[in-house]
Protein backbone atom coordinates (compact mmCIF):
# COMPACT_ATOMS: atom_id res chain seq x y z
CA UNK A 1 0.00 0.00 0.00
CA UNK A 2 1.06 3.36 -0.99
CA UNK A 3 1.60 6.16 2.16
CA UNK A 4 2.46 9.00 0.24
CA UNK A 5 -1.71 9.35 -0.18
CA UNK A 6 -1.37 10.26 3.50
CA UNK A 7 1.32 12.22 3.80
CA UNK A 8 1.60 14.64 1.11
CA UNK A 9 -1.60 16.30 1.77
CA UNK A 10 -1.23 16.33 5.50
CA UNK A 11 2.20 17.85 4.66
CA UNK A 12 0.31 20.15 2.36
CA UNK A 13 -2.44 21.25 5.09
CA UNK A 14 0.04 22.08 7.46
CA UNK A 15 2.31 24.04 5.25
CA UNK A 16 -0.61 26.38 4.19
CA UNK A 17 -2.26 26.91 7.43
CA UNK A 18 1.09 28.34 8.55
CA UNK A 19 1.72 30.16 5.58
CA UNK A 20 -2.03 31.68 6.19
CA UNK A 21 -1.30 32.17 9.65
CA UNK A 22 2.43 34.08 8.79
CA UNK A 23 -0.31 36.30 6.45
CA UNK A 24 -2.67 36.46 9.17
CA UNK A 25 -0.25 38.17 10.88
CA UNK A 26 0.91 40.30 8.49
CA UNK A 27 -2.57 41.70 7.92
CA UNK A 28 -3.42 42.53 11.26
CA UNK A 29 -0.29 43.99 11.35
CA UNK A 30 -1.41 46.37 8.21
CA UNK A 31 -4.89 46.86 10.47
CA UNK A 32 -3.58 47.80 13.16
CA UNK A 33 -0.21 50.32 12.06
CA UNK A 34 -2.03 51.82 8.83
CA UNK A 35 -3.88 55.12 9.23
CA UNK A 36 -6.55 54.10 7.27
CA UNK A 37 -7.68 56.39 3.94
CA UNK A 38 -11.48 54.99 4.21
CA UNK A 39 -13.28 52.95 6.89
CA UNK A 40 -13.81 50.49 4.23
CA UNK A 41 -10.30 49.94 3.77
CA UNK A 42 -9.43 49.72 7.37
CA UNK A 43 -12.04 47.03 7.59
CA UNK A 44 -11.47 45.69 4.79
CA UNK A 45 -8.00 44.81 6.23
CA UNK A 46 -9.70 42.65 9.45
CA UNK A 47 -11.50 40.73 7.41
CA UNK A 48 -8.71 39.95 5.19
CA UNK A 49 -6.80 39.11 8.28
CA UNK A 50 -9.81 37.54 10.12
CA UNK A 51 -10.33 35.44 7.06
CA UNK A 52 -6.24 34.11 6.98
CA UNK A 53 -6.24 33.49 10.42
CA UNK A 54 -9.81 31.54 10.34
CA UNK A 55 -8.58 29.32 7.35
CA UNK A 56 -5.35 29.10 9.36
CA UNK A 57 -6.58 27.06 12.18
CA UNK A 58 -9.01 25.41 9.85
CA UNK A 59 -6.14 23.65 7.87
CA UNK A 60 -4.00 23.19 10.97
CA UNK A 61 -6.63 21.85 13.13
CA UNK A 62 -7.24 19.29 9.62
CA UNK A 63 -3.52 18.75 9.02
CA UNK A 64 -2.62 18.02 12.47
CA UNK A 65 -5.61 16.01 12.83
CA UNK A 66 -4.95 13.60 10.07
CA UNK A 67 -1.50 13.35 10.74
CA UNK A 68 -2.42 11.89 14.02
CA UNK A 69 -4.40 9.51 12.49
CA UNK A 70 -1.84 8.45 10.58
CA UNK A 71 0.76 7.53 13.44
CA UNK A 72 -2.30 6.45 15.15
CA UNK A 73 -2.92 3.57 12.38
CA UNK A 74 0.79 2.86 11.85
CA UNK A 75 1.15 2.26 15.77
CA UNK A 76 -1.82 -0.08 15.61
CA UNK A 77 -0.70 -1.99 11.93
CA UNK A 78 2.48 -2.60 13.61
CA UNK A 79 0.77 -3.89 16.81
CA UNK A 80 -1.00 -6.08 14.90
CA UNK A 81 1.74 -7.46 12.57
CA UNK A 82 3.90 -8.13 15.66
CA UNK A 83 0.55 -10.17 17.11
CA UNK A 84 0.47 -12.32 14.38
CA UNK A 85 4.38 -13.08 14.19
CA UNK A 86 4.03 -14.09 17.96
CA UNK A 87 0.97 -16.31 16.78
CA UNK A 88 3.34 -17.46 14.04
CA UNK A 89 6.36 -18.34 16.23
CA UNK A 90 4.01 -19.59 18.95
CA UNK A 91 2.66 -22.08 16.45
CA UNK A 92 6.09 -23.11 15.13
CA UNK A 93 7.25 -23.78 18.55
CA UNK A 94 4.25 -25.92 19.23
CA UNK A 95 4.91 -27.86 16.06
CA UNK A 96 8.46 -28.21 16.97
CA UNK A 97 8.16 -29.36 20.65
CA UNK A 98 5.08 -31.92 19.23
CA UNK A 99 8.01 -33.03 17.09
CA UNK A 100 10.80 -33.58 19.93
CA UNK A 101 9.17 -35.49 22.81
CA UNK A 102 11.26 -37.03 25.75
CA UNK A 103 9.78 -40.47 26.93
CA UNK A 104 10.58 -42.18 30.22
CA UNK A 105 11.78 -45.65 29.35
CA UNK A 106 12.95 -48.53 32.08
CA UNK A 107 16.37 -49.45 31.28
CA UNK A 108 16.30 -53.33 32.00
CA UNK A 109 20.46 -54.80 32.22
CA UNK A 110 20.63 -58.22 33.21
CA UNK A 111 22.76 -58.27 36.21
CA UNK A 112 22.79 -55.06 37.10
CA UNK A 113 20.02 -52.96 39.06
CA UNK A 114 16.66 -51.56 37.11
CA UNK A 115 17.21 -47.95 35.89
CA UNK A 116 14.86 -45.47 34.51
CA UNK A 117 16.54 -43.75 31.63
CA UNK A 118 15.51 -40.67 29.39
CA UNK A 119 15.29 -41.04 25.84
CA UNK A 120 15.35 -37.95 23.62
CA UNK A 121 13.59 -38.39 20.26
CA UNK A 122 13.69 -36.17 17.47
Amino acid sequence: RNYTYAAIPTYAMVGTGLLLHFKAKNHYKDYKDRLPNTEKAHDNLYRKARRANNWSKALLITGFTAWTADVVGVYLRGRKNKLALKAQEDANLETEQASSRVYIQPIIVPGQSNQIGLLWRF
